[in-house]
């Protein structure tokens, strides 16, 4: 992935964060949702969760089951997408828990002496 984040991976994350604000807005739960949109509530919840990539279809029937049209779920997730990419910026420059032991070790060694 490139520093600033795989375009496709962004709007993915910036879909299901959409997705999930619009349905917790409407009050309905992801069974619910689920039932609405002919899906299986954990397949909505792995669609929240970004670890499911959304077919054409199952698009469309989320859209519908949370009363848009797909075209008005792309515009809500597409505000959201810079929201989704300075995350993924803020994650990748973040150091390691690896990358930071050897200062931890120097930071003990140095009070030990004090």
């Amino acid at each position: 992935m490139s520093k600033q984040g795989d375009t496709s991976t962004v709007l993915m994350l910036a879909i299901s964060k959409a997705i999930r604000e619009r349905r917790v807005g409407l009050g309905v739960s992801q069974e619910e949702l689920g039932n609405r949109a002919d899906l299986h509530r954990t397949y909505i919840s792995d669609i929240e969760a970004g670890r499911r990539n959304l077919s054409l279809r199952s698009l469309f029937r989320l859209a519908s089951g949370l009363g848009l049209s797909v075209s008005e779920l792309l515009k809500l997730a597409e505000v959201r997408m810079v929201d989704v990419n300075l995350r993924i910026n803020e994650t990748i420059s973040a150091p390691q828990a690896e990358e930071l032991e050897p200062i931890a070790a120097v930071a003990e060694v140095k009070s030990v002496a004090c």
